[in-house]
């Protein structure tokens, strides 16, 4: 689910699913919200860099950025479960940026194995955002407390099965195989396809046509963009997602003033298709909820779901043009 502006804003802490600072009456307050530190994680890249230091230096910011929020994510963190999710993503992305430089059987093995990983994460992070952003907000927006209640309590169901299933996945032998092996993969030079260019090309010399590909990608989910349901925007949503991180990645080696400001469109974009994205989680979980999901509250809730999602819906266009019409940095 969403989340963002920024891929290391906290989500707020908030003690339970009712008015801030005011639990629902019987239900436990939510744990493990406490906020964790920040700090940017993007590759450092300064200009001269190879291909073998571009790609490492992203590699090894996003696995950073994963084993500092571990502890926290084990815990029921969500905002530590949230950042590691972000990292995997972004990890999972330098593959996708340098793919065409890749050995191909070794990324497709970490893209398949990354995104296997991730799926606890993405469980656990849609449910945290269910309880301790979207329920506080209807009821912030008028959807009454005491509707929402039994929906609370079903939630917080959800956010414990999902984070035994994050704690499994941290404790396990795979995970830590898998971020040794593309640790030893990435410093040995592996990664790169036997008959590929040498690892000391320069990196600003590839990126063009490697961002340019992002983009392009972009721009064919694009297509029809007003027609497209929420199922149809999620592929969108991702590959701004990837090219964004792909931005931040590489932003060393080009002026930083333009970077920051093709950033800036695909944040606003993404926030969008986020809210978007939000919204048809919601509209599945209450719809998987049984006897709660068809209460009154749940009918209040879907009714001010509808609501968000049409409003992102409408700003959905000037968006777009906006970040069509921004100058691609690299070119």
């Amino acid at each position: 689910m969403n989340g963002e502006p920024t891929e290391t804003d906290d989500i707020k802490p908030h003690p339970g699913p009712g008015p801030r600072g005011a639990p629902v009456a019987g239900y436990p307050p939510i744990a493990g919200i406490s906020a964790v530190s920040q700090t940017s994680y993007a590759a450092a890249l300064t200009e001269g860099a190879s291909l073998q230091d571009a790609v490492a230096s992203a590699t090894g910011a996003a696995l950073q950025q994963f084993r500092a929020h571990m502890a926290a994510a084990e815990l029921g963190n969500a905002e530590g479960i949230h950042q590691m999710r972000v990292a995997l993503r972004r990890l999972r992305t330098v593959f996708v940026l340098f793919a065409p430089c890749c050995d191909r059987r070794t990324k497709d093995r970490f893209n398949k194995d990354i995104r296997k990983a991730a799926a606890p994460l993405g469980t656990s992070r849609d449910w945290d955002v269910f309880a301790i952003q979207t329920l506080p907000q209807a009821m912030k927006d008028g959807v009454g407390e005491d509707l929402l209640a039994d929906l609370a309590c079903a939630a917080q169901i959800g956010r414990e099965k999902a984070h035994a299933a994050v704690r499994r996945l941290i404790q396990s032998r795979q995970l830590a195989v898998l971020v040794g092996d593309i640790e030893i993969r990435v410093a040995d030079g592996t990664w790169r396809a036997a008959d590929g260019e040498a690892a000391a090309t320069p990196a600003v010399k590839r990126l063009p046509g490697l961002l340019d590909r992002l983009l392009r990608k972009v721009e064919k989910r694009a297509k029809g963009l007003s027609h497209l349901s929420p199922k149809e925007l999620h592929p969108l949503r991702k590959s701004i997602k990837k090219l964004r991180y792909s931005a931040e990645d590489t932003a060393g080696l080009f002026k930083r003033k333009h970077v920051a400001d093709f950033i800036k469109h695909c944040k606003k974009l993404q926030a969008l298709l986020g809210d978007i994205n939000d919204a048809a989680t919601t509209a599945r979980f209450i719809d998987d909820m049984g006897h709660a999901g068809k209460s009154q509250g749940a009918r209040a809730l879907l009714a001010w779901n509808e609501a968000r999602s049409a409003r992102a819906h409408d700003k959905l266009a000037a968006a777009w043009h906006k970040f069509h019409s921004a100058d691609a940095f690299w070119q």
